[in-house]
Parts: structure tokens; C-alpha cells; sequence
């Protein structure tokens, strides 16, 4: 019969309970239960939260990231523009000797007709100022001389004077490259001596004494050297 109940504890204290003191155990579980399903629930929200966070887009290579704060090692420093970078002189060509022109022209042909003046007769080899700007045929034209004077006991005073030089044609695709010259040279001052000391010229030959002479000259290695002579169809000048 249904009645008012009697000091149940299962209806005091709950379906299940034997005793009052399971009461206390209920409660310590109950707590147990809503503290772990907040754990879970704020363990859901943070895992949320890092797949938000890592599915975000990132910056892309099209443009620079944005920082929210300069570096210290840049922070307030003036910006620096790159160090202009002087051009390159441009290499000089190695092997090239300098243009010839009428002045080292003259200088060069002079140096010839001195060093030959002075050449000694029973020279067998050129003096080094004379190898300096000639060679080849113009050194076998000079030594010829010598033997001449030497084979017939003569002897010869003075040096020739250089006078009017011009540069006729060059051609400095050559290899070596080539230049003709011409120049006036006057050989007054030049006497050719017998063996004994009379000059070779006649009576009727005293004056000036000047011929166009055609000089070529060869490029050898930085200079130029003379390497050969010869004379114009009108010498006079």
C-alpha cells in the first residue's frame, strides 16, 4: 500500500543509495562528471581554435609580410642606398704600339742616320741604339756601306739632317702592321774622305745636297722599326 513513506533512504537520499553516507559520494561524483565535461568542452574550444589558426592563409611570395615592429637592428636607422660602383677602364690593347707620326717619324729616322755615321767600319754587329729602330733590309743596306768605305780605305765625316717628313700610306690591318714615310734629308754636312783625307765630291758639287727618301716602317711588338729604304722616281726637295 501506498502510504507516506517511512524513513526510506532510498526515497530520502535517492534511488540506489543504501545508506545516508552514499549521499556524499554521489555529490563527489557529480562534480567529478561537470568538471570533466568543462575540460572537454574547453579542450574542444582550443582545438577549434589552433585548426582556425592553422588554416589561415599565409603570406604568398607576390608581396612583403607586414611586421607589426622593426627590427632593433634596423629600428631608426636612415636608409642606405647601394654603393655606386665605379665602370671598368677599359684594358689596353696588349702587343699595341702608339700611331706613328711625323714627329716620331723624324725623331726615329735621325736616330737612324746618326747611329750609321758613327757605325764603325769593322763593326760586326749594330750598336744597340742603332737595333733599337731598324732591322732587316735596312741594316744589311747600312752594314754594305761600311764594307764599301773599309774595302777601299775611305772614310766618312758629318750626319745627314732630317727635314720634311710626311706619312705616305700605313696599313695597320697587316700582321705586322706596315707604315711608308718619306722625308728630306740633306747631306751636306757629309763628306766622303779618300785614303788620303781628299774629299770624294768634285769641285762642281759643293751645296746643299738633299734627296726624298721612302722609309718603311714595321711594327715590332710596342714600337716601330725602320726596314728598309728606297728612293722616289723625283728625289729633289
Amino acid at each position: 500500500m501506498i502510504g507516506a513513506p517511512d524513513d526510506d533512504d532510498d526515497f530520502r537520499y535517492g534511488f540506489g543509495s543504501a545508506s545516508p553516507a552514499d549521499h556524499p559520494h554521489k555529490s563527489s561524483a557529480r562534480r567529478r562528471i561537470i568538471t570533466a565535461i568543462a575540460a572537454l568542452a574547453a579542450l574542444a574550444i582550443a582545438a577549434a581554435a589552433w585548426v582556425a589558426l592553422t588554416q589561415s592563409p599565409t603570406p604568398t611570395a607576390t608581396g612583403p609580410v607586414a611586421s607589426s615592429r622593426p627590427s632593433t637592428a634596423t629600428e631608426g636607422a636612415p636608409a642606405q642606398s647601394p654603393a655606386a660602383t665605379a665602370p671598368a677602364a677599359p684594358a689596353p690593347t696588349a702587343g699595341a704600339a702608339a700611331p706613328l707620326t711625323p714627329e716620331t717619324v723624324a725623331d726615329t729616322v735621325t736616330t737612324l742616320v746618326t747611329a750609321a755615321a758613327e757605325l764603325s767600319p769593322d763593326a760586326t754587329e749594330p750598336p744597340e741604339q742603332l737595333a733599337a729602330v731598324a732591322s732587316g733590309a735596312i741594316l744589311d743596306e747600312i752594314k754594305n756601306d761600311q764594307l764599301e768605305l773599309q774595302a777601299n780605305g775611305w772614310t766618312r765625316t758629318g750626319t745627314p739632317k732630317v727635314l720634311d717628313v710626311t706619312i705616305v700610306s700605313s696599313d695597320t690591318t697587316s700582321t705586322p702592321a706596315t707604315v711608308v714615310t718619306q722625308a728630306c734629308i740633306d747631306s751636306s754636312d757629309v763628306q766622303t774622305l779618300d785614303s788620303d783625307g781628299a774629299s770624294l765630291q768634285g769641285a762642281g758639287t759643293a751645296g746643299p745636297h738633299r734627296a726624298l727618301n721612302i722609309f718603311t716602317f714595321e711594327q715590332s711588338g710596342t714600337s716601330w722599326r725602320i726596314i728598309a729604304r728606297s728612293f722616289p722616281d723625283e728625289t729633289t726637295c
